[in-house]
């Protein structure tokens, strides 16, 4: 059997009592009975939203971004924004809320397992700097006696979805407003079973979905892209992005490499504005800062219209005979780092600077004599002259 082939995961015993059923036993007192859409279990209702158009209450969210892509800070200002009742990019707010001078949403609690960050020296710190009211953020990443919290994929394992879904229920119980679940990443909490396998993946997931849906929190999950072409995929089985109903992915920007992009992979309502946001590490006062779209659209321009600087940066590498990093070149031109950062790598793509090693740039037209470059970016030597390049 193709080991992609999903079977159904009955043990012997299961199978023997579904093959024994006789029509004749199920009689009229026995028979089973479902609802119709005609009954009131089935009445329609609306969404409603932690971040409005993304995420909303009830439900399961993806999040899949590669490392390093500020995934981890990314989740405490959510827990921020959810916490103080702040808005979130694209929301508008409650109107009579701020019309009584009140946050523009309902707080709300929010819990949370970081299983890659310390409590002390990182999380304490983000949460901090995020500005996340610290009373309303619930850390279970310990367990009362010291144990760790634990996701399981495997049949007849829970894992501590009992344990989170007793204390959603006990902190609704207390008027305390549960709004959110941050699970920060989803292949350190498995630890029984397996993610790879379609039946694993999609037993987890529907597990999360039946916490979501009883208690209205949204359940984040923050998980890893790995290699697989230049785009990448998400981890684990299909299942991970094919079973939850609303996936987002992070992905650097091509346009401007210092900024991130938060893009709805798959979503049932609307079709919400890919947004940006900056890393800012800074120590502990590390965070995100979310980038408004009319501001990206002005900067978007800005940078489109940066041929001056462009030139700045040009000449400043011939005048300096010699490789230059980013930081060094917006110092002595003057210009914004993030700036300089754009204008070197359309540089790169209009063939006029190459790299002989990473974070560092040449002139491509005139570089030093003697220069040699071990692994050079869009452009190879055609002779032995190393003033001689073209492009390929």
């Amino acid at each position: 059997m193709d080991a992609d082939t999903e079977v159904l995961d009955l043990d012997p015993a299961e199978l023997a009592e579904l093959e024994a059923l006789d029509d004749d036993e199920l009689d009229e007192e026995t028979e089973l009975e479902f609802p119709t859409f005609a009954d009131a279990g089935h009445d329609p209702l609306p969404l409603e939203w932690n971040w409005e158009t993304r995420f909303p209450r009830g439900h399961v969210v993806v999040i899949a971004g590669w490392r390093e892509s500020g995934k981890g800070l990314a989740s405490w200002n959510l827990a921020a924004a959810i916490s103080n009742g702040w808005l979130l990019p694209g929301e508008t707010g409650d109107p009579d809320r701020l019309a009584a001078g009140l946050a523009p949403k309902e707080p709300g609690a929010v819990i949370g397992v970081w299983d890659e960050d310390d409590p002390n020296e990182d999380n304490a710190w983000r949460a901090r700097a995020a500005g996340a009211d610290l009373g309303r953020v619930y850390d279970l990443t310990m367990l009362p006696g010291g144990t760790p919290f634990e996701l399981s994929a495997a049949r007849g394992d829970m894992g501590n979805i009992p344990e989170l879904l007793g204390f959603i229920r006990k902190l609704r119980a207390r008027d305390l407003n549960p709004r959110l679940v941050i699970l920060d990443p989803l292949d350190n909490l498995v630890m029984n079973g397996s993610i790879q396998s379609k039946q694993g993946a999609t037993r987890l997931i529907r597990r999360l979905e039946f916490v979501a849906r009883r208690t209205g929190v949204t359940i984040v999950i923050f998980h890893h892209l790995v290699d697989d072409g230049k785009k990448g995929k998400v981890g684990g089985s299909s299942k991970i992005v094919d079973v939850p109903r609303w996936v987002y992915r992070i992905e650097r920007d091509e346009e401007a490499p210092e900024l991130m992009v938060l893009r709805k992979h798959k979503g049932n309502q609307g079709d919400p504005d890919a947004i940006r946001y900056r890393v800012v590490r800074d120590g502990h006062e590390s965070r995100i800062d979310w980038i408004a779209k009319e501001q990206w659209t002005t900067e978007e321009r800005s940078w489109r219209d940066s041929a001056p600087g462009q030139e700045r940066v040009l000449g400043q590498l011939r005048k300096m005979g010699r490789p230059a990093g980013s930081k060094e070149l917006a110092k002595l031109t003057g210009q914004p780092y993030d700036s300089v950062r754009v204008m070197v790598f359309k540089l790169a793509r209009e063939g006029r600077v190459v790299s002989p090693s990473r974070g560092l740039w040449l002139p491509a037209d005139n570089p030093p004599p003697g220069t040699t470059f071990p692994q050079v970016r869009g452009l190879r030597v055609i002779s032995g002259d190393n003033n001689a390049w073209i492009r390929p």
